[in-house]
Parts: structure tokens; sequence; C-alpha cells
């Protein structure tokens, strides 16, 4: 796989830049095009909304007051990318957040959006756009975290969350352009070892045959929660990117009673670039 197709979320939210910023970065680095989505719908009905006929007019005020915005941001997405000699789109879509990421991300490569923020009750009860997005699409995603900075590092001391599913198994290679881009990558199963299928130092041998400098690691602590242990091992050793399968547990199951990742989407500092 190569990344020559890269859909980045734009909004006039506070991290839309370093979104932008990152998705240059990896454009430059791999020769690809950007198209960038900027939704028009709201993601929220503030808890104030009440009543169908309020909510049509919120909605009707805030529709028309993003695509005054639409412009300016568009104007800024040009500038950037043409600074950059990157080739690019631009595209507004008024309808449903989730409908509309998810039918362009069909034809992405790659697709980079911010942190969900959980300010609502429904947040913490339902799959938001980073989650939804991965479920539904099967395109790698880029999660950043909101105190991402634009300049910080990204992908060159990559953690690999493994665990012998399918979905880790396609994380890894979807994500073998990211990983040949590191200077270390570290394959860290965290489970006692006569209940792994592939051994981490096998995922190691398989990515060094790609040119991909890396070893496995086995965390054999059964006391603690797995996602605590990934997130701890990341601060420990400087890690500065994720790359994990997302939900192998049934939706259900890590809706109702949490899971690896859904602790990692809610709580890494770091940029997670997952698939499902």
């Amino acid at each position: 796989m190569t990344i020559k197709t890269i859909l980045v979320h734009l909004a006039n939210d506070d991290q839309h830049k370093v979104r932008l910023d990152v998705a240059l970065r990896l454009a430059k680095q791999h020769g690809a095009h950007i198209i960038a989505l900027f939704l028009a719908h709201p993601a929220h009905m503030p808890a104030v909304a009440a009543g169908r006929s309020f909510s049509m007019s919120f909605l009707q005020e805030a529709i028309e007051t993003n695509k005054k915005t639409a412009e300016a941001l568009r104007q800024e997405f040009d500038v950037a990318c043409e600074a950059e000699g990157v080739t690019h789109d631009w595209l507004v879509e008024e309808h449903d957040t989730i409908e509309e990421m998810t039918r362009h991300a069909h034809c992405a490569d790659l697709v980079i959006v911010s942190q969900s923020e959980k300010r609502f009750l429904e947040d913490h009860l339902s799959y938001t756009v980073p989650e939804t997005l991965t479920m539904a699409t099967g395109v790698p995603t880029l999660i950043l975290p909101k105190a991402f900075e634009a300049q910080a590092a990204l992908g060159k001391n990559i953690l690999l969350a493994w665990r012998s599913t399918r979905e880790a198994v396609r994380a890894v290679r979807n994500s073998i352009p990211i990983l040949r881009q590191a200077e270390k990558v570290t394959v860290l199963s965290v489970c006692k070892k006569e209940d792994i299928d592939t051994h981490p130092e096998e995922i190691a041998t398989y990515l060094k045959r790609h040119n991909i400098d890396c070893y496995g690691v086995l965390d054999e602590r059964s006391d603690r929660d797995p996602g605590h242990i990934i997130m701890e091992y990341c601060e420990q050793n400087q890690i500065d990117t994720i790359v994990m399968g997302a939900y192998s547990q049934s939706k259900a199951r890590e809706l109702l009673f949490g899971g690896v990742t859904r602790y990692v989407f809610g709580h890494s500092t770091i940029p997670l670039l997952t698939a499902h």
C-alpha cells in the first residue's frame, strides 16, 4: 500500500490548522494529494436547543454561519498547499457529518481527524467521529489529540500495539508506508505468552523484510489493564505515535464494558493511527 490521497477534516475549530499542517507534512513525505472536507452541518445540537422549531432554526443559522467561514478556510488551505507544492481539492458538504466523511473516505488512503471532545452525554454513550470513521470505512485514520502541536514529532518513534486479530493485521499492513519513515518501531503485546498466537517478535521480523527497523516486546502482566500499560509504555519510551487495530471485541461489548481501543482513543496524548 502507498499513501497517495489524504482526506483531512477541516472545520472552524482550534485544531483545524494542526490537522492541515500534519496533512501537508505527510503529503510531502509520500507524494500525496490532499482533499480538504469542510462540513457546513454542525456536529452537535446544544442542550438548550429544545423543540423542533427551535432546533431547525438553530441548525439553519449554524449552517449559514459555517458557509460564511468556509471561504476564508478555503483561501487558507489553498495558500498553504500551493506554498508547499502539494496538489489539492476543496470540498464543502452540508449533510450529516459521519455519512459525508465516510463517503469521501472511501476514496482516500488516509483520513486525518481530531480526537473527540466528549462534551455531551451522548458522546460518552456512543461512537463519535474518529471511532465511527474507523468502524465504517476500514480506511486508516490518523487521530490527532487535542493538545497536539503541528510541528511536534510524528511517526519517528512508533509503538505498534499488537494482538493476534484481523484488525491488528490490517493496521500493520495499512501502516507500512508510515512505519518505513520511522526511526524506531516497537511491536508491543500485552498478554500471557500462552495466550498469543503470533508473537510480537514474529511481527517485527515480518516488518524488517519491509526495511523497517523494529523489535518485539511481550508484556505478560495480567494484573493491569492493557490500555493503561500501552499508555505507560508510550510515556516512558518517548513514543510519538501509536498504531493499533480497533475494536476486536464486538462494538456493543466495547461500548458497554470498555476495552483497550476505547481507552486509548479517549486517553492518548499522542497521535493514533488505527484501522478496523
